[in-house]
């Protein structure tokens, strides 16, 4: 959805960039502490935040084209649900896999 005041636009970019600073420095933080759990979990959240995507959203949604309903149907249909599976499967295997799914353009 639009956000309703254009400044909100600039605010937003400033307060996301301004937070993976801290996430940063919460990880570096974590990390000399000793805290590997809370180091990793930290580093997820930064990830999430530079995708955009939420900590239930399917791994394959970092991938171009994938969030299209039709490609990330048929990767899952052939067993391919996280991105190890998809680093496990050979470039001429994904291609046949969202050939399909893909339109002729992409």
């Amino acid at each position: 959805a639009p956000l309703p005041i254009s400044d909100y636009v600039n605010d937003t970019k400033t307060v996301l960039d301004q937070a993976l600073r801290v996430l940063n420095a919460m990880v570096d933080l974590a990390a000399d502490e000793g805290h590997l759990n809370a180091a990793v979990q930290l580093m997820h959240l930064a990830q999430m935040t530079v995708q955009g995507l939420g900590p239930d959203a399917s791994e394959l949604e970092q991938l171009p084209y994938s969030s299209q309903g039709p490609v990330q149907e048929a990767l899952e249909a052939a067993g391919v649900r996280t991105l190890k599976d998809v680093a496990a499967k050979s470039r001429g295997a994904l291609q046949k896999i969202t050939k399909a799914a893909l339109p002729p353009s992409q």
